[in-house]
C-alpha cells in the first residue's frame, strides 16, 4: 500500500481549502440573505449632491430627492435591486436616480471588465440597455461575451464595444467611481446614498419611498 508522502498531504490540504473557500462563496453569493436596510447602519454623506453629479442618470437633475446606487454587474442583489430602481423611476419620474460602478473583483471576475462594457456603450447612447442586458444575460457576462450582450442591447457595432473594453477606454471612470466608494467606506454592494444618508444592502420600493418623503404608489412590484 502507497504511503502518502508529504506533497500528497500539501496537495490534499490545499484541495480541502479550495472547496471550503468555494462553498463559502457560493453560500455568500446565492443563499445568504440579502442585508437589509435599517436606521442603525445609515451615515451620514456630506458631500451627497457632488456624489449625484456623475453617473448613468435618469429623473430630473435639479430635483431636491436623489438616489445614488454603487452596484456590481455580477452581484445578484444588484440585479434585483436594479428593478426596484426601475420602479422607483416609474412610479417617481421626478427623483434623480443616479447609478455608479463598485465592482468586486474578488468575488467577480467579470465585474470590473462589465461596467467598462456598459460605459463604452454609453458612449453611443446605449447605456440603459446594455445595463439591461449585463444584468440579464448572466453566463455571457461570466465569459466576457461583450459582443453578444452588445447584440442584444441593440449596439450595431459590437466589435467596436469590445475593442473599447479591451482597450480600457473608460478605466479612469470606473476607477473613480471605485475611489469615491472606497473614501465612503462601502465595502458591498449594492450601497445606496438617499440624499445624505449611506446605507448597505437592499430595500424594497416602500423603503426607498419612505426614505425620500415619497408617498407610496401601487401600479409596481413592491420589491
Amino acid at each position: 500500500m502507497r504511503r502518502f508522502s508529504i506533497a500528497d498531504w500539501l496537495f490534499a490540504g490545499l484541495l480541502v481549502w479550495t472547496v471550503v473557500v468555494s462553498a463559502a462563496t457560493i453560500q455568500r453569493e446565492f443563499f445568504s440573505p440579502p442585508r437589509s436596510v435599517g436606521a442603525r447602519n445609515a451615515s451620514h454623506v456630506a458631500s451627497w449632491r457632488a456624489l449625484a453629479s456623475v453617473g448613468f442618470r435618469r429623473g430630473r437633475v435639479d430635483s431636491p430627492r436623489s438616489v445614488v446606487v454603487f452596484s456590481d454587474f455580477e452581484c445578484p442583489y444588484c440585479r434585483r435591486f436594479a428593478a426596484v430602481l426601475d420602479s422607483l423611476h416609474q412610479e417617481h419620474p421626478e427623483v434623480l436616480i443616479v447609478e455608479r460602478h463598485f465592482p468586486i473583483v474578488e468575488l467577480h471576475d467579470a465585474a470590473f471588465n462589465a461596467a467598462l462594457a456598459a460605459e463604452c456603450a454609453g458612449k453611443i447612447g446605449r447605456y440603459a440597455e446594455m445595463r439591461q442586458f449585463l444584468y440579464e444575460r448572466r453566463q455571457l457576462v461570466a465569459n466576457e461575451q461583450w459582443g453578444a450582450v452588445a447584440a442584444f442591447a441593440g449596439v450595431a457595432d459590437t466589435a467596436s464595444l469590445v475593442s473599447c473594453v479591451r482597450k480600457q477606454e473608460y478605466r479612469a471612470r470606473v476607477d473613480t467611481d471605485v475611489a469615491v466608494a472606497h473614501r465612503l467606506g462601502i465595502d458591498g454592494t449594492p450601497s445606496t446614498v438617499i440624499n445624505d444618508s449611506l446605507y448597505g444592502g437592499t430595500m424594497s420600493l416602500d423603503v426607498l419611498e419612505t426614505r425620500l418623503g415619497l408617498p407610496a404608489k401601487s401600479s409596481s412590484p413592491r420589491s
